[in-house]
């Protein structure tokens, strides 16, 4: 994706193993946000089952074969590419909550460090959303060990 396009955002959402309904919750959680990400990437993964029952809300993308997880996203990010969109989100399916104003916290990040390649929101645990989870990391060099602080300390209110 491209740094000099204007900010646009598409969603990759790899599925494997997912039922109907957290994929339809997925979906209604990204068609809720304040910017909404479009278009949602819906990779099927399970090259038995069929997706296209969601081809009204999302592109879905049908490999020959299981890509693996890595592979999915990929395949997700090329169409994206192809689309002119400036910016890939990756979603987990197994996310419970995203907060209404997720696109524009990041595309604040962006706009702030334009050298930026990659962004990540804050995560907590869930259902106890008290403490951190992820917050950012930091790759040690030379060794290559990522540190990741914050792990298990309270989430700050004002980051809500």
């Amino acid at each position: 994706m491209t740094s000099s396009a204007p900010f646009s955002v598409a969603v990759a959402l790899v599925v494997y193993g997912q039922s109907d309904a957290t994929i339809a919750r997925m979906l209604d959680q990204l068609e809720s946000l304040e910017c909404k990400p479009l278009p949602v990437y819906l990779v099927a993964n399970e090259p038995e089952r069929s997706l296209r029952h969601f081809g009204s809300r999302a592109t879905v993308l049908e490999p020959l074969s299981n890509l693996g997880f890595c592979g999915g996203v990929n395949l997700a990010a090329r169409a994206a590419d192809q689309s002119a969109h400036s910016h890939l989100l990756l979603v987990n399916l197994d996310v419970e909550l995203l907060a209404g104003d997720l696109i524009a916290r990041l595309a604040q990040v962006f706009s702030i460090r334009p050298d930026c390649a990659f962004a990540s929101p804050g995560i907590v645990f869930w259902p106890d959303t008290s403490l951190v989870w992820y917050r950012g990391g930091r790759i040690m060099r030379p060794i290559w060990t990522a540190r990741h602080p914050g792990i298990g300390r309270p989430w700050p209110a004002k980051a809500q």
